[in-house]
């Protein structure tokens, strides 16, 4: 098969209806007058006998349409196990081949709009491509958690995806988050043993070693953990990311900070969609939400069956902060006079407050920016609302 003269029929379609995308400087007739025309030319290659259908069904592949494996191919180090060309077919279109022998081959569609070529999210792989022994090297590359960020493209129209490796913790746990530690793992080996899924939600305020916990409790089983921001659930969809769940096949799965998404009743639906594909075709993944709030938390969301377990995370005693302040080096009169004045501080201010000791500031300059921490704190963080008497209590012992 000439590849090159195939790859040149294929995408000879777009030609056609690719000058006829509005754009935002059309008017309302020039934008109708352009859909009309794409549907009509959409019409044209709908048989079987057109160029696209007649080549891929030659490769013998399956199509795919996901922005986020495209992204996460290209941009880690997955790609670099394969052999890529790259088939220019005139100065606005390419196509570029994936190859790695033994696994199979994919094909990635590329569109030069600008000063920098574009992929689109449309790509296709041979028959029954192993996609998960291929995204089973994120888990090596990147220490067995994988921290996902979706973020909306305005210049490509679409979302950008990147993928990067979790920060490692060094945080102490101590007190009574120590001991809510030795709960959970208990609790969590308990509903392992069961085959049962349980979804929790980490509620507190921030720096109150929500995510930190999350970490713990997933390095306790030596579990592998994708974790993505709410936000971009408002510009990804369930598809996607079952897609991606699907092959990756984490233990964990956390989602960051729900209540401080913008478009919360935007989300809800994809959350709703989410924790209904996790119960009945991911039943291995364990899900952890975090939030600051209960405020605007939907009913839909906080029950049982969708979020089993809640688990808060208080603020240190005086005993507590001088254990943490000790942890990060603080000695003496500071020791005492710091613990004593932090009240209501949680345990990210306190290690702040001793990285500027060890630096240098002066005590009493420390004091001062605590009151003022405290106030600001105060005025960005109100009370929040107690949680309802049907919610699910606090881990069990």
């Amino acid at each position: 098969m000439n590849l090159k003269k195939h790859l040149r029929s294929a995408l000879r379609v777009a030609t056609d209806i690719i000058p006829k995308i509005p754009t935002k400087e059309d008017t309302v007739f020039a934008t109708v007058i352009k859909l009309v025309g794409m549907v009509d030319s959409l019409s044209k290659f709908s048989s079987k006998g057109n160029v696209a259908f007649s080549f891929f069904e030659s490769l013998d592949a399956d199509a795919f349409t996901n922005g986020q494996f495209v992204d996460l191919f290209f941009d880690t180090p997955v790609h670099e196990a394969f052999n890529i060309e790259l088939f220019e077919l005139d100065d606005y279109r390419g196509v570029r081949i994936a190859e790695q022998p033994g696994l199979g081959t994919l094909y990635f569609a590329e569109y030069q709009w600008g000063s920098k070529p574009e992929l689109s999210d449309d790509f296709w792989a041979s028959r029954d491509f192993p996609f998960d022994k291929v995204l089973a090297q994120l888990w090596e590359v990147f220490d067995k958690q994988v921290h996902i960020e979706v973020r909306q493209d305005e210049r490509r129209g679409r979302p950008r995806t990147s993928f990067s490796p979790m920060p490692s913790i060094s945080d102490p746990i101590i007190g009574k988050n120590a001991e809510t530690l030795e709960r959970l793992k208990k609790r969590h080996a308990r509903f392992t043993e069961e085959s049962e899924q349980c979804t929790y939600l980490f509620l507190g305020k921030q720096g109150a070693g929500k995510t930190t916990m999350a970490q713990r409790l997933v390095q306790a089983f030596d579990g592998r953990c994708v974790r993505i921001d709410a936000g971009g659930l408002t510009v990804v969809g369930v598809k996607d990311l079952d897609f991606l769940l699907r092959q990756l096949k984490p233990t964990f799965l956390l989602v960051d900070d729900i209540d401080k998404c913008p478009s919360l009743g935007e989300v809800l639906p994809t959350l709703l969609s989410l924790l209904s594909d996790l119960r009945s075709k991911h039943p291995n993944i364990t899900v952890i939400f975090t939030a600051a709030r209960t405020d605007g938390l939907d009913p839909a969301l906080v029950r049982p069956r969708r979020i089993d377990k809640i688990v808060e995370f208080g603020l240190p005693e005086e005993s507590e902060r001088e254990d943490i302040l000790r942890e990060y080096g603080v000695e003496g009169d500071a020791l005492k006079e710091l613990a004593a004045a932090t009240e209501d501080l949680t345990a990210a201010y306190l290690q702040g407050i001793a990285t500027q000791l060890r630096c240098g500031d002066d005590l009493a300059e420390i004091l001062a920016d605590v009151e003022r921490m405290k106030k600001i704190a105060a005025t960005a963080n109100p009370p929040a609302k107690a949680l309802k008497e049907e919610e699910p209590s606090p881990v069990d012992a």
